[in-house]
């Protein structure tokens, strides 16, 4: 029989950590991430930006400048993409967060999971048919365009991204003890040992002074039974020098 453990917590070090300084949390915010500006005819839409949140669903924020009214709505990609090649499929749109009549406005709103979706804007202006056919005929369907003013619409774009405190010191599990005849000296050096245990809840008191303290589990195996056993012990990888304590100098 041959028996793997992967095993390890460190508590001590964790615990004089957050003792020595007390770090500020990452502060969030909407902040600016692109730009976009188009120019509608009346009656045109205009798919922006293809979101795709996760399995927990997402948010998105935009700010919407028109220089006439406007729709906004999200519908979802897939629906978009069918109702360009057939005109039939324009009736199963489903709109999200529906918005009309929009000349300036900050733009939010909560996405399905795992579902993605398009920002559609839309002119709520009605083109003049025959203004436009009468035109089209002598000046030919460029020369027409140029009759009729444009909506010029700006879109600013936002991602959810970190403003402050932005910087972290950053933690990964590490192999520990590559040799395994140090455990034995290890354990010597502690007394919050259990043995022989199959379900417990296990207590154990220490402080900062003690340095890092590793959670061990160890088979209780009296044979010649081969096991393999790995310790991993939690260590800061990066930014560890925001740990020091206040006054403290690298």
């Amino acid at each position: 029989m041959r028996a793997r453990l992967v095993c390890g917590a460190v508590f001590g070090a964790l615990l004089g950590f957050a003792s020595a300084q007390q770090l500020p949390p990452r502060t969030f915010d909407w902040v600016r991430a692109s730009d976009e500006i188009v120019q509608l005819d009346p009656a045109d839409y205009h798919a922006g930006r293809v979101y795709r949140p996760g399995p927990d669903g997402g948010n998105m924020h935009v700010i919407v400048q028109a220089k006439r009214p406007v729709t906004l709505a999200m519908v979802g990609e897939e629906a978009w993409k069918a109702a360009q090649t057939n005109p039939e499929a324009w009736g199963n749109l489903e709109y999200r967060c529906l918005r009309e009549h929009v000349t300036s406005t900050t733009y939010e709103c909560h996405l399905p999971p795992s579902h993605p979706m398009v920002l559609l804007i839309h002119d709520e202006r009605t083109p003049d048919r025959v203004v436009m056919q009468g035109i089209g005929a002598v000046l030919g369907r460029e020369g027409a365009r140029a009759f009729v003013s444009p909506n010029d619409v700006e879109i600013t774009y936002h991602s959810w991204s970190c403003v402050a405190n932005c910087v972290q010191p950053e933690f990964q599990w590490v192999r520990q003890y590559d040799k395994p005849e140090q455990l034995g000296a290890a354990l010597a050096q502690t007394t919050c040992k259990q043995r022989g245990v199959q379900s417990m809840e296990f207590d154990c008191a220490f402080s900062p002074s003690d340095g890092p303290q590793s959670l061990l589990i160890l088979p209780d195996i009296k044979s010649h039974k081969k096991v393999e056993i790995e310790v991993q012990t939690y260590h800061c990888v990066a930014n560890c020098e925001l740990l020091k304590p206040a006054g403290v100098q690298p």
